[in-house]
């Protein structure tokens, strides 16, 4: 039933060709794609082959870059997104045409990449395709791949003969801004949402748009809030995936963007609520907020032994006794992070 009528994933021919001088300096890369996109058009049936041509150039330079794509109506099932939305293919695209050009010259795969590699005092860095690469240290992760597999073991004597390859590449995510999700025709926003609320009790409650399945946001977005905050992680509790009490996503779970921008929300929510803190812990310690730390469930006085539970600042915020000028009563911080371009990581596999 799934091969009948369930979107399939990559079904796709590309033709490439590669300009290179005879140094092994990348000069030219040339992309000519078709994907099978079945017998009715899927949502993203498309999108992946213009994300894979978007992204092909990789982590290194090419004075010129050329991708044509073409989609192919065929009897088969739909395909769609799956897993990478055609960066997996960009990687290995380009990953195989760098390894043929160094066969063809006889140069160490290691080394034609690390020549070609955007060094890090480049960046940000504009690609051919128009994507800007903000930040990355592409060598550094070859070398040390390089490394580790020159301190491997000796493979076993047992007759058959093993090789080592090497796949360089930049992960996009983060989708956003949302202006640019309208020029490429994407009808969503980029941007998510999160509300950090303080309770009388000194516990904290966090709203969030994105949605945990299994990525770990129970843990990791707790973690931001109490690093922000001072205090245990165990007393942060996340609250999703209910419309009618958390904030609106108009993107949702996706594109590996949720402990980026979702997370981001909930750190710089955090951050003004943590302002307030320090600004009501300063009016009842008699101090100035600047010299106010968090930290061990207490707000401290720089220098000093003077402090105060931050579940006290709380009680206090709520009841709205003595509160600084310009502080309402209550103890809630809400952010909308709309981000300035996509988010870049970057690695080596070998």
């Amino acid at each position: 039933e799934s091969l009948l009528a369930t979107t399939h994933a990559r079904d796709e021919i590309h033709e490439v060709e590669v300009a290179f001088d005879e140094d092994g300096s990348l000069r030219g890369l040339r992309v000519d794609g078709r994907r099978n996109v079945g017998a009715r058009l899927a949502v993203f049936g498309g999108g992946p082959l213009f994300t894979a041509l978007g992204v092909v150039p990789g982590p290194y330079r090419w004075e010129s870059v050329r991708g044509v794509g073409r989609l192919v109506a065929t009897n088969t099932m739909s395909t769609g997104a799956y897993r990478g939305f055609g960066q997996t293919q960009a990687a290995l695209i380009r990953e195989r045409a760098v390894d043929l050009v160094a066969q063809d010259l006889g140069i160490d795969p290691v080394e034609l990449r690390e020549m070609n590699m955007i060094a890090a005092d480049e960046l940000p860095y504009q690609m051919r395709t128009q994507i800007q690469l903000d930040n990355g240290d592409y060598r550094t992760a070859l070398l040390r791949a390089s490394e580790l597999i020159a301190e491997a073991p000796a493979p076993p004597d047992d007759g058959r003969t093993r090789g080592v390859g090497y796949c360089s590449y930049v992960q996009m995510g983060g989708i956003g801004p949302s202006d640019a999700n309208e020029a490429i025709g994407l009808q969503i926003g980029g941007f998510e949402s999160a509300t950090v609320r303080l309770e009388p009790d000194g516990t904290v409650r966090v709203a969030t748009g994105i949605s945990p399945h299994g990525q770990g946001l129970e843990t990791t977005i707790p973690q931001l809030v109490a690093d922000e905050l001072g205090i245990d992680p165990g007393t942060v509790e996340l609250v999703h995936g209910d419309t009618d009490t958390t904030p609106y996503s108009a993107y949702g779970t996706a594109a590996s963007r949720s402990i980026a921008l979702g997370g981001g929300a909930t750190v710089v929510a955090s951050q003004r609520l943590a302002e307030s803190i320090r600004a009501i812990a300063a009016e009842m310690l008699e101090a100035n907020p600047v010299d106010i730390e968090l930290g061990d469930g207490r707000a401290t006085v720089a220098g000093t032994n003077v402090d105060v539970a931050i579940a006290d600042v709380a009680r206090r915020a709520w009841q709205g006794f003595r509160l600084p000028d310009g502080i309402d009563p209550g103890l809630v911080a809400s952010f909308t992070y709309e981000p300035v371009s996509a988010t870049f990581s970057y690695g080596t596999h070998a």
